[in-house]
């Protein structure tokens, strides 16, 4: 703004969005991150892939897969569609926490199908 000129808004206080949550959601998104990344690595391995190449599949950088696998974000509804298409899985097997072992045993199958990079 120039010198002697003043605003009539008032100033604008950002603040952080955790700090709004209660910690019973905040570990709840948290959970659901890791739980995601989890399967994420575990089907990445099985086809016996890099980070790099799934990155590279799913036009993302191996960094934030990384962070991803870790847990450290949470993917978009995009970002999961994207990596679900580089994988060919159906996104509610990499997002389903209700049956891990029938989950498991459905990627184990589906993954097999399909040929390695």
């Amino acid at each position: 703004m120039a010198k002697g000129i003043s605003s009539s808004r008032p100033a604008v206080t950002v603040q952080d969005p955790s700090a709004l949550a209660s910690p019973e959601l905040l570990n709840a998104t948290r959970t659901f991150q890791v739980g995601v990344g989890q399967v994420i690595r575990r089907i990445r391995k099985q086809r016996g892939w890099t980070q790099a190449v799934l990155a590279r599949r799913a036009d993302l950088s191996p960094n934030y897969v990384a962070r991803l696998e870790r847990g450290e974000v949470g993917p978009s509804l995009f970002v999961s569609y994207r990596i679900c298409e580089a994988l060919s899985l159906s996104l509610d097997i990499v997002t389903d926490r209700r049956a891990d072992s029938a989950v498991d045993d459905q990627k184990s199958a589906h993954v097999n199908r399909i040929p390695a990079a």
